[in-house]
Formats: C-alpha cells, sequence, structure tokens
C-alpha cells in the first residue's frame, strides 16, 4: 500500500485493471491506496451506447481528483477501435 500511495503521490499514474464487479474494483482501489481519502469516484457501468458513453466522459472531465470506475461491458466499448483513442485521452488527461 505504501508504494502505490507514494507513487501516486509522485504523480506517477497508475491504472488498475482488474476483472472483479465494480465495487469490488472500488474496494481494491481503496485498500490499496489507488484512491486518495479525498478523491472521489466516478463510476461509468452499464452504458450500452456510445452517446451515453461520450456524455458521461464529458462529465468526468468536469471533474476533477476523481478516481474513474468503469465496468468491463463499458470499458470493452469504449476500447473499440472507434473509440480507443479518444477514451484514453481523456482519461489519460483528467488523472491529476
Amino acid at each position: 500500500m505504501d508504494t502505490i500511495e507514494s507513487l501516486r503521490n509522485g504523480g506517477i499514474q497508475i491504472w488498475m485493471l482488474t476483472g472483479d464487479k465494480i465495487e469490488t474494483a472500488t474496494c481494491i482501489a481503496i485498500s490499496t491506496g489507488l484512491k486518495s481519502k479525498n478523491q472521489k469516484i466516478f463510476e461509468m457501468k452499464e452504458l450500452k451506447h456510445w452517446a451515453q458513453i461520450e456524455r458521461k466522459l464529458k462529465e468526468f472531465t468536469e471533474l476533477s481528483d476523481t478516481v474513474l470506475v468503469i465496468d468491463g461491458n463499458t470499458l470493452n466499448l469504449v476500447l473499440a477501435k472507434e473509440y480507443e483513442k479518444y477514451f484514453i485521452e481523456i482519461a489519460s488527461k483528467v488523472i491529476k
């Protein structure tokens, strides 16, 4: 936990990929120090259409000091060839 928290505090971006449910992933992020005590959690789950995803991503970009948690089905959609670059760009920029 101390190592992950130190890396995060040093400005290093850490992404966690897990096959668990959103709730489990959130607990892991908290217990390992990926999420600080002051950070908020922004969930993207059960989205089925690109318009929904785009709306949520725009909402996410307006937040600060927030951790993104995304479920597997939604992640599968955002990593589709036509959207992947856009998603990675937004997810990378927002991390502060």
